[in-house]
């Protein structure tokens, strides 16, 4: 059995313990709320920006744009967006395994990559996997002029045909018990079914609601123009939509991680100090033993 000054040490050490993990679990749920909110703002925008590309093809079926055109896989180029710290679960060990499985799918010599937080950033780099860029912060104060930097940029690619695709891979957050890894084209501009499953209700349900006129339309500039203003646009705001859910999704695996940490703990204290009641009596008792034993002889 542990002395009594071992079990004391235990004690304190996993009360501190306790304490650090209650104060990550506070803090990851007042970030939590502040990124849902943040992510609950973003949506209809995205949503609106890409329903109004659709009906603009639609009433515009011979529409000639880079955006429609599907083209011969020869070049992609793909946004991973993942985890800033540890702590935080399964939260990038799955994210990573995910984007190990996308990787194998297709030729490296035919992907470049363009990453966004500091663990998929270490995991392509130990995997010696070549990164375009890469983007350590996930600061969206920071990260903004960096995200319409990179919006035009792919997108001026794309037009010029050096890329031939344009997807996002990051975790998306729908609750706490949701959040699952989510892979969707930007470029080419998906058609109807050809995006992930949420953001598609939310579109078909918005577009329920709105009865699109026959009638023709007059545009000035030309459509082609319109789209080459609305595009980067659409691609920026999918790209911040995408970030400000990966911070909630990872906020909220930290968050989980923090909370059963604490419980484990709790448990363990609980243990300990039953522990250390038992040894107190044992010794209580021995010496109650030796004092009756030496009174005898």
């Amino acid at each position: 059995m542990a002395s009594l000054r071992d079990i004391r040490q235990k004690i304190k050490s996993v009360t501190t313990t306790q304490q650090i993990t209650n104060a990550m679990r506070m803090m990851s749920t007042a970030k939590l709320s502040r990124a849902v909110e943040s992510v609950n703002k973003a949506k209809p925008y995205i949503n609106k920006l890409l329903s109004l590309a659709r009906h603009i093809k639609t009433v515009i079926p011979d529409l000639k744009h880079p955006a429609f055109e599907k083209r011969e896989i020869n070049k992609t180029s793909t946004i991973i967006i993942g985890g800033e710290r540890g702590l935080c679960g399964g939260f990038n060990q799955e994210l990573h395994n995910y984007i190990q499985k996308k990787i194998k799918k297709l030729d490296i010599s035919k992907q470049e990559f363009y990453v966004i937080g500091q663990k998929p950033i270490r995991f392509l780099q130990f995997l010696n996997i070549p990164i375009e860029k890469e983007y350590e912060t996930l600061n969206i104060n920071e990260l903004k002029p960096e995200l319409i930097e990179l919006s035009k940029n792919l997108f001026e690619e794309f037009k010029a045909k050096k890329t031939d695709r344009v997807s996002i891979i990051y975790t998306s957050y729908t609750s706490s018990v949701n959040r699952p890894i989510v892979s969707f084209q930007l470029l080419p501009l998906p058609e109807n079914g050809e995006l992930f499953s949420e953001a598609e209700k939310e579109l078909e349900d918005e577009e329920k609601s709105i009865k699109i006129n026959s009638q023709d339309f007059d545009f000035f500039p030309s459509p082609e123009e319109i789209f080459d203003s609305l595009l980067p646009r659409y691609m920026y705001n999918s790209l911040l939509k995408a970030v400000l859910e990966s911070v909630a999704a990872e906020q909220c695996c930290r968050m989980i991680a923090m909370t059963s940490a604490t419980d484990r703990a709790n448990e363990k204290l609980e243990s300990l100090r039953l522990e250390l009641n038992r040894s107190r009596q044992a010794q209580i008792t021995q010496e109650i033993n030796e004092v009756v034993a030496g009174s005898q002889t």
